[in-house]
């Protein structure tokens, strides 16, 4: 009789053994397939060197002192950037510029000067990676032909009143204020529109 307790008791030993192993192997975590997961961090490897092209968003001015050397721009990618044919930087991210060099009007029909460097670009994991690019626009200088010719005449009728003493003073005046307008002149302020296309490249 005892024996028979026996029997059973191992046997559903046994079988409660195998249970607890099923369940153990079902219970795991559960991983899904495909392609779900997001691109890592780890995954993407941008060269140094690598072409992106980013825009203005805004337009930017010297006129009145609207920006200030050191003042930080946004910009957007404009163009999508593929490493081995994967999209690692996509169009329309955001990127950021600063304003690193202004040069104010001046006389002599000098134009103004803005320069603008891109600083760095966002990825499509989220990193933000250093760029390098700069954009230098000029205003329009008072330099052109009618200036020149403008000042050239002017000069030579200063010369010849100078030339000629008190008997031409009218030619001397004359010479004397068209050389005081051209020297006043000032050239133009520099603008750079929204939506224009800066290249730069990824550092190392």
């Amino acid at each position: 009789m005892r024996g028979k307790i026996l029997f059973v008791l191992v046997i559903i030993g046994l079988i409660l053994s195998m249970s607890s192993l099923s369940f153990a192997e079902t219970s795991g975590p559960i991983i899904a397939s495909g392609n779900a997961n997001p691109v890592s961090a780890t995954e993407i490897q941008i060269p140094a060197n690598l072409p992106v092209v980013v825009k203005t968003t805004q337009e930017l001015t010297t006129h009145k002192k609207a920006v200030n050397v050191g003042d930080g721009v946004d910009l957007a990618v404009a163009k999508d950037v593929t490493v081995d044919g994967r999209v690692v930087i996509r169009a329309g991210a955001k990127a950021h510029g600063k304003v690193n060099r202004i040069e104010d009007r001046a006389f002599l029909g000098t134009p103004a000067q803005l320069s603008l460097e891109v600083v760095e670009v966002n990825t499509v994991d989220n990193q933000w990676i250093p760029v390098y690019g700069f954009y230098i626009q000029s205003g329009k200088g008072k330099n052109d032909l009618r200036q020149i010719i403008t000042a050239s005449l002017a000069t030579s009728l200063f010369i010849s009143g100078l030339a000629a003493g008190n008997e031409n003073n009218g030619d001397r005046n004359i010479g004397l204020v068209g050389g005081f307008v051209v020297a006043c002149s000032r050239g133009g302020d520099a603008f750079i529109a929204a939506g224009t296309e800066i290249k730069a490249i990824t550092k190392n």
